[in-house]
């Protein structure tokens, strides 16, 4: 696969954000990729899981690993700190490469270039500030995951930190973590139900520390909001919560990988282990001021004298009417937060004397980053506190002394501009990248491929959106024999931007371990290029590969595609594989029909004598086998609507329940029931009710697919099994259902409505709920449902 240029591989865990929230991984790729554009590299990213996952769906993309060789990369980054920690593991999965460079980040190996970062002083330099600084005698810990190098060295600095100033290490104060954003939300929840004391809270990345403070905020008219959180990395996400934190230089552990691979690559002499520095940031979150106000301030201390005698009721009155006015102009979320955002405001204004009547310095921007941090986390545009800043400014000033606090005044209000500019800059950062366009055409095209079972309109489907989300070529591609994946795939759709390619009706047959064909590896390779490739599955169940193209960066689109592609195409594979096999049983039965036609016609020459009775005994036979049927659906099938009865639902659906088990996939199970049945029946006769009920179930028959198992449990009850459906799709289900009923009243113009209730309960195979307890859930769904309907109608 490799053409004239070089090409550099790769190997991380997750594209889930990237480009979105800045977090580890997409800062590593971002060093990366611009050092692959400043020298003509290509770039193929190759996506896995974790070697030891906490989820077991993720082996399902250690298939990845297959794919990477030195037929297609000249040299190897690989991001072992997110991988794994066992050295052995990640050595056997990369055999095939051990000929070609190969540079780590994070972690370094025997035999291997490695990028690292100085964790331990940066996490020390935070840990003696808390100590220092505040006075802070009771940190807690938010660990990372326990077999995590870096999350072993943080921790192991905060304990020498609190050593080093005779501070003991209490373990009630060390929580357990795996740097994802709900395991700061657990600490903070535990420590506070446990009534554990702490003065502070040290998490050993950016992601739990921001967890934590959402945490505390709902907490945040207590003295709980006062107590200092720090993380670690300094991605962006932390900085619309102005979270003190240690800059990890991401984005330079990628540039200096990238050069470290070119160089050994070449045959240069190379540093065989680069270790980074890393230090402190200070901002906010700790009740410090962050840097970008304190390089602002003038040099004048603040003077401590007596300000004018004011009548601080009648300022306050007077600003606070100007205030109330601005609110009532800006867009909220919730109206509700009308009230608490005043309460802030007038924080502000009693901080603001306090600081310049009492001495109380930082009082007023520490009160003013509070209000700020309350904007951010209610989704209030903070554009409008330029304003806010403005009213204090001009009311303040006629009140005030301007000799003798004019500079004062100054430092402060440029100080309150400059953090609200700082959080409009960084803050910003934190929203997708993905525009309101996008993620509408994004659902769209979920709802379609989800829908949809067939492999080709999929695919003309994914050509129609793909290009919408900042790529620039896509390509997809079947394993032939899902238990052999390695050895065939088929490419069933291959395109550019701004060009589709041929993949024939069937698609193009290629050895796996290729990745693509010989002409579109041929065709990639004539231009520098960059790629993603990522594992379709279904559980444990291998599908195939997509291949994504891009130029500078990916987003959240990518994994959103990979993972909704591999639903609909797993529906879309079963619903084939059951066609094939009825197409095949027919094409057996045509043929030994005729076999048998041939018998007949030899025995009836022999044996002309008996044709009448021959005849007769087929006559014999064949109402026999219609009866056998008859018998047979009128078992299985409720004789009012056509749809399986409770008997049939329950063999079928045991079957599917078992068969699904088995495969570890989740599924939908649906209880619905015919609302006013009696109401009806008792006002125009039970053939309407019939009526009734033949329409409803006309309804469910329309809202669900052909593969969906639906049936009338008995009654006015149905039962319906939504194969390969997960909660996100509960709202779309219940929007077909009540669409398609307002169009069936609208056709038939009935004397009465139809309508149903409907509940649900999900199927997952992680937990594995018994298939009675199933319906139970969704009948106590149901349950709920027609009470909710109910308390509408009072």
């Amino acid at each position: 696969m490799k053409g004239k240029r070089l090409t550099f591989g790769f190997v991380m865990d997750t594209i889930i954000s990237w480009a979105d929230f800045g977090y580890y991984q997409s800062m590593i790729l971002s060093g990366i990729t611009e050092f692959t554009e400043e020298n003509d590299i290509n770039l193929i990213c190759f996506v896995v899981g974790k070697l030891h996952p906490y989820e077991d769906w993720e082996n399902s993309r250690n298939i990845i690993y297959e794919y990477i060789d030195e037929d297609k990369v000249d040299g190897l980054i690989l991001l072992s700190s997110a991988l794994e920690t066992f050295s052995a593991d990640i050595i056997g999965k990369l055999v095939k490469v051990k000929n070609i460079p190969i540079v780590t980040i994070g972690q370094s190996f025997e035999n291997y270039y490695s990028v690292s970062v100085d964790n331990s002083t940066g996490m020390k330099q935070v840990v003696d500030h808390l100590l220092e600084e505040h006075g802070c005698k009771r940190l807690a810990f938010i660990k990372g995951p326990e077999d995590s190098l870096e999350s072993q060295v943080r921790f192991d600095a905060f304990c020498d930190s609190l050593k080093s100033h005779n501070i003991p290490v209490y373990d009630e104060l060390i929580c357990k973590g795996n740097f994802l954003i709900t395991s700061g939300v657990e600490a903070i929840r535990s420590l506070i139900e446990k009534n554990i004391e702490f003065d502070a809270i040290v998490a050993a990345n950016d992601i739990m520390a921001v967890g934590a403070i959402e945490e505390l905020n709902k907490h945040i008219r207590s003295s709980l909001h006062e107590v200092p959180v720090t993380g670690f990395d300094n991605v962006d996400i932390n900085r619309g919560n102005i979270l003190t934190t240690v800059n990890q230089p991401c984005y330079d552990l990628g540039k200096n990988a990238a050069v470290i691979l070119q160089k050994a690559i070449n045959g240069e002499k190379v540093e065989k282990n680069v270790m980074l520095p890393s230090e402190m940031v200070l901002r906010s979150s700790c009740r410090c001021i962050p840097g970008v106000v304190r390089n602002t301030l003038l040099a004048k201390e603040y003077i401590e004298d007596e300000c004018n005698n004011i009548e601080f009721n009648q300022f306050k009155t007077i600003v606070i009417s100007y205030m109330k006015a601005i609110n009532e102009s800006i867009e909220l979320f919730d109206s509700s937060f009308l009230d608490e955002l005043l309460e802030y405001e007038e924080d502000v204004i009693g901080a603001f004397f306090a600081e310049i009547d009492n001495g109380q310095k930082n009082e007023f921007l520490h009160k003013w980053n509070n209000l700020l941090l309350f904007c951010t986390n209610n989704r209030i545009n903070i554009f409008f506190l330029h304003d806010i800043i403005s009213i204090l400014r001009k009311f303040i000033i006629e009140y005030i002394d301007k000799k003798k606090y004019g500079v004062m005044l100054e430092n402060l209000f440029q100080a309150a501009h400059i953090l609200v500019s700082e959080g409009i800059r960084r803050g910003g950062s934190s929203f997708s990248i993905l525009s309101q366009d996008q993620f509408s055409d994004l659902i769209m095209l979920d709802e379609s491929l989800i829908s949809n079972m067939d492999t080709h309109e999929q695919m003309n489907l994914i050509e129609k959106h793909i290009y919408n989300y900042d790529i620039n070529r896509c390509y997809i591609s079947l394993y032939e024999d899902s238990q052999k994946p390695m050895d065939y795939s088929i490419l069933i759709h291959a395109s550019r931007k701004d060009k589709k390619f041929d993949t024939k009706e069937n698609g193009i047959r290629y050895e796996t371990k290729k990745m693509l064909p010989d002409e579109f590896i041929e065709e990639l390779c004539s231009k520098k290029f960059n790629i993603v490739v990522q594992s379709l599955h279904f559980g444990q169940y291998q599908i195939g590969t997509c291949i994504l193209g891009f130029d500078k960066m990916v987003n959240r689109a990518f994994e959103i595609i990979r993972n909704r592609l591999s639903i609909a195409l797993n529906s879309a594979l079963m619903v084939e594989r059951i066609k094939n096999q009825s197409n095949e049983l027919e094409k057996l039965v045509v043929e030994r029909t005729k076999e048998l036609s041939i018998i007949n016609d030899q025995l009836k020459a022999e044996i002309d004598r008996r044709s009448d009775a021959e005849f007769k005994l087929r006559k014999i036979l064949e109402e026999l086998e219609q009866y056998n049927n008859q018998l047979h659906n009128q078992s299985i099938r409720d004789e009012l609507t056509g749809l399986y009865n409770r008997r049939g639902f329950m063999k079928l659906g045991y079957e599917q329940y078992n068969k699904l088990k088995n495969s570890k996939s989740g599924f939908l199970l649906f209880y619905a029931d015919l609302d006013g049945l009696k109401q009806i029946n008792d006002k125009y006769g039970h053939s309407a009710g019939d009526e009734a009920i033949k329409g409803f179930a006309g309804i469910l028959n329309k809202s669900f697919r052909d593969l969906d198992i639906i049936s009338r449990f008995g009654g006015d009850e149905f039962i319906i099994i939504a194969i390969g459906a997960c909660p996100d799709d509960v709202n779309a289900i219940l929007e077909r259902i009540q669409n398609n009923s307002d169009q069936y009243n609208k056709n038939n113009n009935l004397p009465y409505i139809i309508s149903g209730s409907v509940g649900s309960a999900y199927y997952d195979p992680q937990i594995n709920t018994e298939f009675e307890t199933l319906i139970k859930l969704a009948d106590e769904a149901l349950y709920k449902a027609k009470q909710y309907k109910k308390s509408l109608v009072k």
